[in-house]
């Protein structure tokens, strides 16, 4: 195999992978039964309500109208880079916070059915909402 031939296989190689991160990671779509990724039966629900920095990367399974509250150090992970999609899964509420100087805590309620992500640089934890 020549040179060229490879350099072009590298490149299609790179913009599959580039297009299947791209379609995996999007923000506005959520992953539900339809996908095959999860199913409400058998789904162990969270019972952890305090979600930290420690917690990036994982998956916490509540019902409707479940809260929980996101505590992150404010330098690193700033309050107004806070992304949650898709719109509509989580709802922002106020509440009383107990968090070290430097933290700020974020107050959420599950609102519907699905898989939500919140992140936050590179911070990122999903929700999954079961009924």
């Amino acid at each position: 195999m020549n040179g060229k031939t490879l350099g072009s296989l590298i490149l299609v190689f790179a913009i599959l992978a580039i297009a299947g991160l791209l379609f995996n990671l999007n923000p506005g779509r959520s992953a539900g039964p339809e996908d095959g990724v999860f199913g409400d039966e058998g789904a162990d629900l969270s019972t952890r309500y305090r979600l930290t920095e420690e917690d990036d990367g994982e998956i916490f399974v509540y019902r409707p109208a479940t809260r929980f509250t996101l505590v992150l150090p404010r330098d690193e992970h700033p309050e107004a880079d806070l992304d949650i999609a898709p719109a509509g899964m989580l709802g922002r509420i106020a509440g009383p916070q107990d968090v070290a100087p430097g933290e700020y805590g974020a107050r959420f309620e599950t609102v519907q059915p699905g898989l939500a992500r919140i992140r936050n640089g590179d911070f990122d934890v999903s929700i999954w909402v079961v009924e």
